[in-house]
């Protein structure tokens, strides 16, 4: 028999609560400070105020990865994940979610509203799950870890298109 402390089950509210508090910090910015992983004022909507349609629509990376494409999937992973977390099935085409490179100005506000109207979605369900299973835990989870990551590679990218509107300044002065 092995002398290994055996965790304590988590309450249900506890684990809403702290999914929430993560989800919250790393999409609105964080809820109350200190906040849990983000310097404050990097989260989607913080980092979104700072970016127009035209850096948004901006070939960053060497594979012509834009900021746009990046939200977009983003938004479409959580509406994929929310439709799992309610049952869904279907296959998904997950090509199509990286799709989108370029933006009017009139398409990132729709991009990003849309990206909050799913964002909010998630956290009703998520307050609103009767039983917390393997899969709602799970998908849960990966929201927020792949949001996450996501909103790392945008703040990245705006920091190389800046660092390449000094550069272009720098030349030009």
């Amino acid at each position: 028999m092995s002398d290994a402390v055996q965790p304590k089950s988590i309450q249900p509210k506890d684990f809403i609560n702290n999914l929430l508090i993560l989800l919250t910090e790393t999409v609105e910015g964080a809820p109350k400070l200190p906040t849990a992983y983000l310097d404050a004022k990097a989260s989607f909507f913080h980092t979104f105020q700072d970016i127009s349609a035209e850096q948004a629509s901006t070939p960053v990376t060497s594979d012509g990865m834009t900021i746009a494409a990046h939200v977009e999937h983003s938004r479409f992973y959580m509406e994929v994940l929310l439709g799992y977390m309610n049952g869904c099935t279907d296959k998904v085409d997950w090509d199509k979610s990286w799709q989108l490179k370029t933006v009017s100005a009139d398409d990132w506000q729709t991009l990003k509203a849309d990206f909050e109207t799913v964002y909010q979605n998630i956290k009703i369900h998520v307050q609103n799950v009767e039983t917390w299973g393997d899969i709602e835990v799970g998908d849960a989870m990966a929201i927020v870890v792949h949001s996450a990551y996501h909103l790392g590679a945008v703040r990245q990218m705006m920091k190389l298109l800046n660092e390449r509107d000094d550069t272009i300044v720098n030349i030009n002065s």
